[in-house]
């Protein structure tokens, strides 16, 4: 099955099931929600209506923000330190829950309250290959600072500034190399396990490693195609976003708006990428590649007959 067969049919799924969107959309919404009325009840003492505040609704944020932090009114370091990092957290075990339910309901096997049931078979599960996803993310993002590292060096040597540039884009590409095949291998190891009811996360995951590397012109496409996505449409947001200054309560609530359609555009893709690799996954005739080996061989074994015939 080629990637634009998986994308066509992984849109075909998301279409099926709009209110998982709604899900999607509402679990980073939360955690920001929270983060931004911890921040409110600190700044709106002390910034408030104020030449400061006034200054950031003319769009000199970055300076007026730089002021503010040495000022004796800031406030905000416990939220953007250690709030930042409880707040990031929560919202991996809620995103691991979430696609617990959300691969649930890709697999389309008409069930009643897919997405519960989702959540719970598969929490527990997924969350263990969250943890190798991890860990394989750290060994790229080392070798990808070793590549920038020596050409930093490099450029210093030769006295280039030019290669610096060279380093980070190197940078760059070793960790989409690396991280990518992993990325795709922990969903595909946890919709097989989804789908089988299998438990053997560690064993699944380097199994969908291997046939991720070997089909590089299916999956590689597939995960450069919804990573561009949400890249291009930030870029929009952006270019059409930098030479307006609201200034108005209203203003205000037409960006809340457009920010908020930009986080849904986000859910559909993330369901759309879902789907996709549901579609990818049946492309393959649906591997269990979670099944422990030990289960395996019992079930290959010979069953033994018993012996009826009488003393």
């Amino acid at each position: 099955m080629t990637f634009l067969n998986c994308i066509r049919e992984g849109f075909q799924i998301a279409a099926r099931h709009k209110r998982v969107v709604f899900v999607l959309w509402l679990v980073p919404v939360l955690p920001a929600v929270v983060l931004a009325v911890m921040a409110a009840a600190n700044l709106m003492p002390n910034l408030g209506p104020s030449i400061f505040a006034d200054r950031v609704l003319d769009g000199d944020w970055f300076i007026v923000w730089s002021e503010f932090r040495s000022s004796p009114g800031y406030a905000l370091a416990p939220i953007l330190g250690v709030g930042v990092v409880v707040m990031a957290f929560l919202s991996l075990l809620v995103n691991v829950v979430v696609a617990a339910g959300v691969v649930e309901v890709a697999l389309e096997r008409e069930e009643r309250w897919p997405f519960m049931i989702g959540v719970r078979r598969n929490s527990l599960r997924f969350a263990r290959t969250s943890i190798l996803l991890a860990l394989g993310s750290a060994v790229a993002g080392l070798a990808a600072w070793a590549v920038v590292r020596v050409s930093f060096k490099l450029a210093a040597a030769k006295a280039d500034g030019r290669l610096d540039l060279v380093g980070v884009a190197l940078g760059a590409i070793v960790f989409f190399l690396l991280w990518a095949p992993q990325y795709l291998a922990a969903d595909l190891s946890r919709i097989a396990a989804a789908r089988h009811d299998d438990r053997s996360m560690t064993r699944g995951f380097f199994r969908a490693l291997m046939t991720v590397i070997r089909r590089p012109g299916t999956f590689l496409p597939l995960f450069a195609t919804f990573l561009l996505l949400p890249l291009a449409l930030h870029f929009i947001y952006a270019v059409l976003r930098a030479p307006w200054t609201p200034s108005t309560a209203i203003a205000l609530g037409v960006l809340v708006l457009a920010q908020q359609i930009l986080m849904v555009a986000r859910a559909v893709f993330e369901l759309w990428f879902w789907g996709a690799e549901v579609a990818a996954f049946r492309g393959l005739d649906e591997p269990r590649w979670c099944r422990s080996k030990i289960h395996r061989e019992k079930m290959a074994s010979p069953t033994p007959i018993e012996d009826t015939r009488a003393p």
